[in-house]
């Protein structure tokens, strides 16, 4: 898992991404609730069945969250700001596995400068004296950190921003956005923006807890593939299925879906592997 920070105009978001196994075959994006994380049950769980089916999975953290606010910002600025991270990410993002080859990069470009710098040092070693063989020594040392530190910063900054670079030609992977109750409002309202090729929503929060008339029906999807997870116990109501939306209830569960939420997981998979989108 690499784990980092996106800036947006809403300010700094996180983000980590799991690689599967081998080749992905979809890419997979996931924001959390109002005043919950990325670590919810419901998501870890879902982000683990999705990696173990072959697909990159990338959980994103709202700004407000990362600047340690727990009241959600407004609904313009959720979008723009997971807007701005999911372009981010998706942009150049490939079959290839991009973890595995940045960090190749990475400790290649580290194992050269370490190399050059220990010669270097060696060399300047054997035209001076014991003092200043030390003094070349530490100083080739010092290098040869910031060369890989340097080295490894390069590496995360191409995953965070998914340059394709040697992965020119590899077909890019479907992008599918999702997340719980907020976090999948928000991504309903920006998947026809984003290009998204499916939906994936846990706990959809249809009203606000008795308030049925108040429905965000509106904000599903019209024209994307789309999976609703939500229990039948949850205030926040269950939305009705249409035409390109597909409600799984689950009994017994609630808002949280905690209730065996491997299965619910389970589902989401499956519904990832009906579309091509998993394995």
């Amino acid at each position: 898992m690499i784990s980092s920070e996106i800036e947006t105009p809403r300010g700094p978001a996180g983000l980590r991404i799991t690689e599967p196994a081998g080749p992905p075959v979809s890419l997979l994006v996931l924001g959390h609730g109002a005043g919950g994380g990325v670590d919810a049950p419901d998501l870890t769980a879902v982000h683990d069945a999705a990696v173990a089916a072959g697909v990159r999975v990338a959980l994103v953290t709202q700004p407000y969250r990362v600047a340690g606010r727990r009241a959600p910002a407004p609904a313009g600025q959720l979008d723009e700001a997971w807007t701005a991270v999911v372009q981010a990410i998706s942009a150049n993002h490939t079959g290839a596995n991009h973890t595995g080859a940045n960090k190749a990069d990475a400790n290649r470009a580290g194992a050269n400068h370490a190399g050059a710098n220990k010669a270097g040092a060696n060399q300047t070693g054997s035209n001076q004296a014991g003092a200043n063989h030390a003094g070349v020594n530490k100083a080739g040392a010092n290098q040869t950190g910031t060369n890989q530190a340097g080295a490894k910063q390069a590496g995360m900054d191409r995953i965070a921003a998914n340059e394709a670079g040697a992965h020119e030609g590899v077909p890019r992977l479907p992008l599918i956005v999702g997340g719980r109750s907020s976090g999948a409002r928000v991504a309903c309202r920006t998947a026809t923006t984003l290009g998204a090729a499916g939906v994936l929503c846990l706990a959809f929060p249809l009203h606000p807890p008795g308030k049925p008339e108040k429905s965000r029906a509106g904000e599903l999807p019209v024209g994307v593939p789309t999976l609703v997870l939500n229990g039948d116990r949850d205030p926040f109501g269950v939305p009705l299925a249409t035409a390109d939306v597909e409600v799984v209830v689950r009994a017994g569960a609630t808002h949280d879906l905690r209730k065996d939420v491997n299965t619910t997981a389970e589902l989401a998979v499956g519904w990832l592997r009906r579309h091509g989108w998993a394995h």
